[in-house]
């Protein structure tokens, strides 16, 4: 018996050796398994309501090991890349930037820079490494297609949740209690965030293909699940999103058939009712227009927001003219006195905005590039979009761009989101007919295939 036990041990970590360098075969050659790999743990944390972790000296998780992977496989990508794949320099920029904070913080207060940098580093590095590929239409359809899958993930987790009082059945660890109007908020904004994008992607840009197509009578589970989630942010995102595909699609005079908008009523309202009207879920039946009237209301965590970005802005203009131009370095003090309802607490996580996040740790320098990068890339995507084959898909990414945009007003930096950064930087370096990108923006790196 302890023979075999030993020979299975011996077996499973010579096919864990094995695995790790065929994994960064795949992840190397094709973009869409590095977004498989990026939705790894993501779907581990909605199936286990957290993400697992280990500890070597500090806490680790599955994204630390993925999203490092990710950056050594750009890296190399960058020797060996196909040739007319470009790299934005404004990006690379801004990762100088990152890694100088972080090392200045590590410096100064240790393993709790890396902790306060891990987004920024994960956001930074998917980007690039969705950067290093070329995105034919049909690299570019699977990619978009597998940010509906993870729709598909999210609305199942959601649903699961919701049903658990009734079936038993639950695909989260925490426990819904149907007397909480809150407990309608059983996935997290950055998961409903890619319901939205699944719900933008399939109601205006289905001529994409693949799953953006056929996934799309989902919407009559996306819409409301969407409102449900009462993650007031995801609803601004995906109407700033919503509003930019109409203007842009404003040559489609109907976007859906009389019978297809007749039919999506009927079943929203019918899965609102039968969603709100069971046993046990009456109190929840205002949730939904009760928490858009706190947002107006700039009750309970809007008013908190606000406070903590007036108090870390603050602390960011008296620092002094290193700070200004380059903020503090990751891993700095960061505490500040928030009113929330009638209460104060003290509050050490970010800015929960972007914008603010990235002055403080950043500086003008920092959210300057970043903001030139984004400014940069909707210019192209705008420009290319005068292409009648690449039309659409610079469309869809604007859209995506703006829905990213608007939710970082209340959020931090999303990682698998601007990883669509950099898939829409590398879709208009790969469908230009001539060079057009500026040389502050990119460079063509002529070398050996891939």
């Amino acid at each position: 018996m302890e023979v075999v036990s030993l020979s299975v041990l011996v077996l499973a970590s010579f096919l864990a050796a094995a695995s790790v360098p065929m994994l960064t075969l795949l992840i190397f050659r094709h973009v869409e398994a590095g977004l498989c790999l990026l939705a790894l743990p993501l779907v581990l944390k909605m199936s286990l309501g957290e993400s697992p972790s280990f500890t070597l000296g500090i806490n680790m998780y599955p994204e630390d090991i993925v999203y490092f992977l990710l950056t050594v496989v750009a890296g190399l990508r960058l020797a060996f890349v196909q040739p007319g794949v470009r790299i934005s320099w404004i990006w690379l920029a801004f990762g100088v930037v990152l890694f100088v904070l972080f090392g200045l913080g590590a410096a100064s207060f240790g393993t709790r820079a890396g902790v306060d940098f891990r987004t920024y580093f994960y956001a930074w590095g998917a980007s690039f490494y969705a950067m290093t590929f070329r995105f034919d239409a049909g690299t570019f359809r699977r990619t978009l297609s597998g940010i509906v899958w993870l729709g598909v993930w999210a609305e199942l987790a959601a649903c699961l949740q919701w049903s658990a009082p009734f079936t038993g059945i639950s695909l989260l660890a925490a426990d819904v209690d149907s007397t909480n109007a809150g407990t309608l908020r059983v996935i997290n904004s950055g998961e409903a965030l890619l319901l939205a994008n699944a719900v933008i992607l399939t109601l205006y840009f289905s001529q994409i293909g693949g799953a953006v197509r056929y996934m799309r009578s989902l919407n009559l589970l996306w819409i409301p699940s969407v409102l449900l989630l009462q993650h007031r942010s995801v609803w601004l995102a995906a109407m700033g999103g919503i509003v930019i595909a109409i203007v842009l699609q404003r040559r489609n005079r109907f976007l859906f058939n009389p019978a297809q908008i007749v039919l999506g009523a009927i079943a929203a309202t019918v899965f609102v009712a039968v969603m709100l009207s069971g046993r046990g879920m009456e109190p929840v039946a205002s949730a939904v227009g009760e928490s858009a009237r706190r947002g107006v209301m700039m009750e309970d965590t809007a008013a908190w927001r606000l406070s903590g970005w007036q108090q870390l802005l603050k602390k960011w203009s008296s620092g002094g003219p290193a700070v200004l131009a380059i903020g503090f370095p990751f891993g700095s003090e960061k505490t500040r006195y928030d009113k929330f309802g009638r209460t104060t607490v003290a509050s050490g996580v970010q800015a929960h905005n972007a914008y603010v996040q990235t002055l403080y740790n950043g500086g003008v320098v920092g959210l300057g590039l970043f903001l030139a990068f984004v400014a940069h890339l909707a210019w192209s995507l705008k420009k290319l979009s005068h292409a009648e084959s690449c039309r659409n898909s610079c469309y869809a990414l604007l859209a995506l761009l703006a829905c990213q945009l608007v939710y970082y007003i209340a959020y931090g930096i999303e990682p698998l989101q601007v990883f669509l950064l950099g898939v829409a930087y590398g879709y208009v370096a790969s469908n230009q007919p001539d060079p057009q990108l500026s040389p502050a923006a990119g460079t063509q790196l002529a070398q050996t295939a891939r």
